[in-house]
């Protein structure tokens, strides 16, 4: 499960079992207000798809003193 920050340099992020539909990123990139994220799917004659990139933009808390 790749993620990105600029949607052209991505990383893998955790390899899903079969029929796994729900996954939590827990190493968020802090300094990123918009993440991408996108699907690599193999199947079982080693071919691999990927599904169309998703945005996630982050809300921005602001410190007032």
């Amino acid at each position: 499960m790749p993620d990105s920050t600029a949607a052209a340099r991505w990383r893998r992020l955790a390899i899903a079992a079969a029929r796994t539909y729900e996954w939590l990123d827990t190493k968020l990139l802090t300094n990123a207000a918009t993440l991408y994220y996108r699907l690599r799917q193999v199947d079982l004659d080693g071919t691999a798809d990927y599904s169309p990139v998703r945005t996630v933009a982050r809300a921005v808390r602001l410190m007032v003193e």
